[in-house]
């Protein structure tokens, strides 16, 4: 595992490294090809790649604000909703920029060079700004939606007062562009160098910085590097129609791009990966609670597991048949609170310390009970286990059974008569006093005995909950026909019945007494 982390890392090294290379080698030719013949481009074909690059770029910002708002309750991130206001406003101010830029049509004033490079130096600052605070900021606790709004509606009304400021009063601000000489001001170009030694900080930072979280930092790095090189081609231009300039606005939308992944990456992509993961692990422990390892002559035992819908997690759900003796056998079926790993493992331990306690106590009850003691120690206090354990004796028939807070079995006669045992005592791992009792009853041949969990009884129809009137119709509609074929039947008619909408797991043993031949 460390060997594939290692690998991992050089590999996004080596494409944070391959950014820098690319972006030194792109931006070093293009100056020396504009430095010895300088290069324009038509401002007919300049002003609508510009106008394009603008509009995406702002969309992409403000796509980054989405992302994090709309995850900041659940997020894992310390920056992510610092960086989604920063870049809704960036967003909207460089859609000033593209509605200002010469050329374009008049936008409550006359375009001209000045606006534009305002609102841009202005964009570029908050930028910088916000990746090298998102740098440093520490890890805190899910921001309420209270100060979410504020923060965003900060975000909205800095660039109303930007737009207010640059459009009506722009000599409150240094001016950024010399028209009579057509060339930066000194001002101008200072701030750019300003803003790359703020990008070289934050890189130095993140490089320094421990983290679990590399990906999501090489991509940001990556981002950086790109704004790094955009800053450099915005203080070498000299006309607004520049190729370095169109260079600089490239740069920074692939540097947006890169900022949009590693808030994509961070807050959707690495949450539903560890989701997935979390899926498949649990998957694999419940299925290691399944599964019967004999068959038992004289009964004829049918199991079942349903796992839930996508849009449901899976349960702590288990069933378990198991010989105690030559003429016995243990039953079980259980749900644990919870849903995922958590929920399995407490249902792995429930199985295999119900099987230790069942095979040196005397009775269902005191098997139980000692369950519960140990589960009181094991699982947290919020935790708790419905459970039905039973003993058979295949002699006689005579099921002894502890039914814990666990939904009623259905005891099914050839006569189509049907018997619930009804529950004996509370839940395992719950409030005391802790009191379970045994029952008995017995079986004849013929008889059938269906173990469920609430998945079954508490689905949704269209009328509500399922409930026990329908198991009982749905046990005695099935075909005379092998336990699992009748548990096959009872499913179906689930599916059908709820539109195959199951948000819940449901596991089904289904006991049939075989019949005495003459």
């Amino acid at each position: 595992m460390s060997a594939l982390k290692q690998n991992l890392n050089r590999t996004t090294s080596s494409k944070t490294l391959a950014t820098a290379v690319a972006c030194t080698a792109v931006t070093l030719l293009i100056w020396i090809l504009n430095r010895s013949n300088s290069i324009e481009v038509p401002s007919q074909l300049f002003l609508p790649i510009h106008t394009l690059i603008e509009i995406f770029s702002a969309v992409v910002c403000i796509s980054i604000f989405l992302i994090s708002w709309c995850t900041a309750a659940e997020s894992t991130s310390k920056y992510s909703l610092v960086l989604g206001n920063a870049f809704l406003f960036v967003g909207l101010v460089d859609l000033m920029h593209a509605l200002t830029y010469k050329g374009m049509p008049p936008f409550v004033f006359p375009t001209s060079p000045a606006r534009p490079t305002l609102y841009w130096v202005i964009a570029r600052l908050a930028n910088a700004i916000a990746l090298l605070w998102a740098a440093v900021s520490k890890p805190s606790s899910s921001p309420s939606r209270l100060r979410r709004t504020l923060g965003t509606v900060a975000a909205v009304a800095t660039a109303a007062a930007t737009f207010a400021v640059v459009t009506w009063k722009p000599h409150w601000l240094p001016a950024m562009y010399d028209e009579q000489h057509q060339r930066l001001t000194t001002a101008k170009v200072a701030l750019e160098y300003f803003v790359i030694v703020l990008h070289l900080a934050t890189i130095g930072i993140l490089l320094k910085a421990k983290t679990n979280h590399h990906r999501e930092r090489d991509i940001l790095l990556c981002g950086l590097i790109a704004f790094t090189y955009s800053e450099l081609a915005f203080t070498l231009y000299e006309s607004v129609y520049d190729i370095l300039n169109l260079l600089g606005h490239i740069l920074k939308v692939v540097a947006c791009l890169f900022v949009f992944r590693a808030i994509f990456v961070a807050e959707v992509q690495f949450p539903y990966r560890h989701l997935a993961l979390e899926r498949e692990t649990t998957s694999q422990l419940q299925q290691a609670l399944f599964g019967l390892t004999e068959s038992i002559p004289q009964v004829d035992i049918g199991t079942f597991y349903l796992p839930p819908t996508p849009s449901a997690r899976v349960g702590g759900d288990l069933y378990d048949v198991f010989r105690l003796q030559e003429s016995k056998i243990g039953l079980v079926i259980a749900d644990v609170a919870g849903k995922g790993v958590k929920a399995a493992m407490n249902a792995s331990m429930i199985k295999h310390v119900l099987r230790a306690y069942a095979r040196r106590c005397e009775s269902t009850a005191e098997a139980v009970s000692q369950l519960n003691d140990t589960a009181l120690l094991e699982m947290d206090p919020s935790s708790f286990v419905t459970l039905f354990y039973g003993v058979l004796d295949l002699n006689s028939g005579l099921l002894r059974y502890t039914n814990a807070g666990h939904e009623p079995p259905l005891l099914l006669k050839p006569t189509k008569e049907a018997l619930w045992l009804e529950t004996t005592s509370g839940v395992v791992g719950g409030t005391p006093p802790f009191l379970f009792t045994e029952a008995e009853i017995t079986l004849a041949p013929g008889d059938e005995l269906l173990l469920y969990t609430d998945g079954l009884s508490e689905a949704r129809g269209k009328s509500g909950f399922l409930g026990p009137k329908w198991i009982e119709t749905a046990l005695k509609s099935a075909p005379e026909a092998p336990a699992n074929e009748k548990l096959a039947h009872i499913i179906e008619l689930l599916k059908r019945d709820t539109g195959d909408n199951i948000r819940d797991d449901v596991a089904l043993l289904l006991l049939k007494m075989r019949r005495t031949s003459t």
